[in-house]
């Protein structure tokens, strides 16, 4: 799987990972994606456990904006588990050049 490190603002770092059509992903990798390419979010801040999965979304639903404000993964969390403008602008492009690479 392709995968690109973000750190926001505030210093919390991140992994962006590419799900493609017929990849496993989520926890253990017991699910199938069967439906379009997804990106995942990861919180990869403490080094003293596994990565913690924050959310996920269809490539198509992150490459329709801009992101002026970025991206908050979590509502709950918005603080600490969000990615500014600048690294929305980093995701999209490494999306892109995902979806170029199927070509």
């Amino acid at each position: 799987m392709k995968s690109l490190k973000i750190k926001n603002k505030n210093g919390c770092k991140f992994v962006a990972i590419f799900v493609d059509v017929g990849d496993n992903y989520g926890l253990n990798f017991c699910l199938l994606n069967s439906g379009e390419p997804l990106v995942e979010f990861y919180d990869v801040n403490n080094s003293n456990r596994a990565r913690q999965m924050i959310s996920s979304y269809n490539v198509s639903t992150i490459l329709e904006d801009d992101y002026p404000r970025g991206l908050c993964l979590d509502g709950g969390n918005a603080d600490v588990w969000s990615v500014d403008s600048d690294g929305m602008v980093q995701v999209k492009i490494f999306l892109e050049d995902c979806l170029k690479g199927k070509r």
